[in-house]
């Protein structure tokens, strides 16, 4: 399966941005440090040119940086700090049962304005003037939902969105449908793990809450627990939150999953087919024809784009 977004100038930049973060929020001594830093970079470089998606090739570097900074969990304190905020935003913003599904749906889309890339305080700016979807299968979804209880995979993102997601969680919930939650095994950037979800004292019931098996950016299934795959492969359908999810499912074709998350920068715009801080809730097409008239289309804006920038 080829990336949806291959390491470019821009996605370079970003993970070299990412490693030097990272190991800075390890806490651990200089040496430490910049020894982290040259073993990440010199698998960055051997392996950039591989079909592999950023989040994929995220996930070849943490490992290393976290043995040799030995901190396996670097963004703790941020993700507490995401999570304290998120969870005042939400006591006083939360939309309602009467609001109905879409802004529900909306709300979780939301919390991905969370980034470690990004100051906290802009949830509050994205509540006050919050976005429009700039794709929106959002109908399709609903119709999905109806003929009966489904079940309903939800892959969970950043930390601090658990609290926007727990809305339209408890309501697919109390329409019937079985809903599960599955995070993150063991820490990853700034996404939520099961220990992360024990210690905010949140009761997601009558929701299900599991583990992937794996500490990924992102879901590579092939990376994951066995109990996670066959529900995966049970699952009537997904809801995959987050850029990290978008980068290593899109491409399988699956017509379960919805993909829903902020875009954050230009690689995704363009393969979103959205300009950044727009909302996307996306299935991909099923067929390959479709895929490359999609595809063609995502060129096409991203040289227009190109093109009006530089004035030509």
């Amino acid at each position: 399966m080829s990336a949806v977004i291959s390491i470019g100038k821009h996605c370079g930049e970003c993970l070299d941005r990412l490693i030097v973060t990272t190991a800075k929020a390890s806490g651990a001594p200089l040496e430490r440090q910049r020894r982290a830093l040259a073993r990440a970079r010199k698998i960055m470089a051997r392996l950039r040119d591989r079909p592999l998606s950023p989040a994929r090739l995220a996930n070849r570097l943490h490992p290393v940086i976290g043995a040799i900074c030995r901190n396996r969990d670097p963004f703790r304190a941020r993700k507490q700090i995401e999570t304290q905020v998120a969870r005042r935003i939400t006591a006083r913003s939360c939309p309602g049962e009467a609001d109905g599904i879409r802004e529900l749906m909306r709300f979780s889309a939301l919390g991905n304005a969370i980034d470690f890339f990004r100051p906290i305080d802009q949830l509050e700016h994205w509540l006050r003037r919050p976005p429009d979807f700039g794709r929106d299968h959002l109908e399709q979804w609903e119709q999905r939902l109806r003929g009966g209880p489904r079940t309903l995979l939800w892959l969970a993102d950043n930390a601090g969105e658990v609290f926007f997601d727990q809305p339209v969680l408890a309501h697919l919930a109390r329409r019937g449908h079985r809903v599960v939650y599955a995070v993150k095994h063991g820490p990853v950037q700034n996404d939520l793990t099961l220990a992360d979800l024990r210690g905010l004292n949140l009761d997601l019931a009558p929701v299900t809450v599991m583990s992937t098996g794996a500490a990924t950016v992102g879901l590579e299934l092939e990376r994951a627990s066995a109990e996670f795959g066959e529900l995966f492969r049970a699952a009537d359908l997904i809801v995959a939150k987050g850029m990290g999810h978008f980068e290593t499912l899109w491409g399988r074709r699956d017509p379960r999953v919805l993909f829903l998350f902020m875009v954050k920068c230009v690689p995704v715009a363009a393969a979103a087919g959205v300009d950044v801080d727009r909302l996307v809730a996306v299935f991909e097409p099923e067929s390959p024809r479709s895929q490359v008239q999609l595809e063609r289309g995502w060129a096409l804006k991203e040289l227009t784009t190109a093109r009006s920038r530089f004035g030509e």
